[in-house]
């Protein structure tokens, strides 16, 4: 591979010129790298991040959105609503296709399903074992 043929259009992905603004306007607390930053240490996720990496990537199809504009399109209410923007973002800001990120996000669900089942059932064993006091 040639050197002039590295230089080739990265689709849909992100280049270089928007990964660096990206960090940029990354406030001073993230320290993770991108896209892992969308999520705090607590696991919890960071809502400034997501507008910040969302207004980059908006600003491929519209250059003249702003950060704010952005803020205001995308809707909190549930997880399932901002499931399809941070799954745009992992494959925007990652190597990984689109299948990838679909089963990487499959997986963590099962996970959570089976952790939440798990953390039922204990309760449900706990309330059955426990002896009324007298």
């Amino acid at each position: 591979m040639s050197f002039l043929e590295l230089l080739q259009p990265q689709g849909d992905k992100a280049n270089l010129n928007e990964i660096i603004e990206a960090r940029k306007l990354l406030p001073k607390h993230v320290t993770k790298a991108i896209p892992s930053c969308l999520y705090d240490d607590e696991g919890s996720l960071d809502e400034e991040v997501l507008v910040i990496l969302s207004c980059v990537r908006a600003r491929r199809e519209n250059k003249d959105i702003t950060q704010s504009e952005v803020g205001e399109r995308i809707g909190n209410e549930t997880s399932d609503l901002l499931r399809p923007i941070i799954k745009e973002l992992i494959y925007f800001y990652t190597t990984n296709t689109r299948e990838e990120v679909e089963e990487r996000f499959a997986t963590a669900e099962a996970e959570e399903t089976e952790a939440q089942e798990t953390q039922e059932a204990n309760a449900e064993d706990w309330n059955d074992t426990t002896v009324p006091l007298e």
